[in-house]
């Protein structure tokens, strides 16, 4: 589903190996590589080079000899993000056909690829992968969702905890009491517009249609505001 979170777990997976690199784990050696599954389509149509040249020869020059090294050890983690962005079918059908080949080629190597439900099944990765889903978010994410979000906002801006608190609990109960909302609330990308939507003053729709409508014009007030 668009706006689930697949590219942001792909982020927050490279960052926390970053960030945690001293500490002792099954992770610490590995170098995390992310790479857009629309760039290396680019790069596969022009070229016939593989998956583990793109690596070295393009992601960037002065990481060259690091990422071979860690390719040659098996210590290199690959993060390939969102391969159903390929509109092209018999391009996606050749990217799929690289990441298998890389993989046969490296088997020790860890490997991540997300990518949306619809359109997936015609361009399959091979039986090397396990298939996951992003889960929805319950209630509680819900909430703890909006509550950081404003806990955010006031933080860049008067501080006043106490009031973002109350517009988070506020959100969150008018949420849970309309079951449409809170379908489209268990969607990370939708329930950050619907919170923007109500920080703006805004009232909270019951059909995903409207809620774009609303969002586009939230965002364009957003920008003009910005702007003056």
């Amino acid at each position: 589903d668009p706006g689930s979170g697949k590219s942001t777990i792909l982020k927050h997976l490279a960052f926390n190996i970053c960030s945690n690199r001293p500490t002792e784990s099954q992770f610490s050696d590995l170098v995390p590589v992310i790479i857009k599954g629309s760039e290396f389509a680019k790069y596969v149509s022009t070229t016939s080079k593989n998956l583990s040249e793109f690596i070295i020869d393009q992601i960037d020059k002065k990481y060259e000899l690091l990422f071979t090294q860690k390719l040659e050890s098996n210590q290199l983690l690959v993060l390939v993000d969102g391969i159903d962005e390929i509109n092209i079918t018999s391009l996606r059908h050749t990217v799929v056909n690289r990441i298998n080949a890389f993989i046969a080629q490296y088997p020790d190597t860890k490997i991540i690829v997300s990518s949306r439900i619809v359109g997936y099944k015609e361009t399959r990765l091979n039986g090397y992968f396990s298939h996951l889903e992003v889960m929805k978010f319950g209630k509680e994410q819900i909430n703890q969702f909006i509550t950081n979000w404003y806990l955010s906002v006031v933080s860049n801006s008067d501080n006043d905890i106490e009031n973002a608190n109350h517009s988070a609990n506020e959100l969150f109960n008018s949420i849970r009491q309309n079951k449409s909302v809170l379908n489209m609330a268990s969607n990370p990308l939708l329930v950050t517009i619907i919170t923007l939507i109500h920080y703006q003053g805004g009232t909270l729709p019951e059909r995903r249609a409207s809620l774009y409508d609303i969002a586009t014009s939230t965002f364009l007030e957003n920008w003009v505001r910005q702007r003056e």
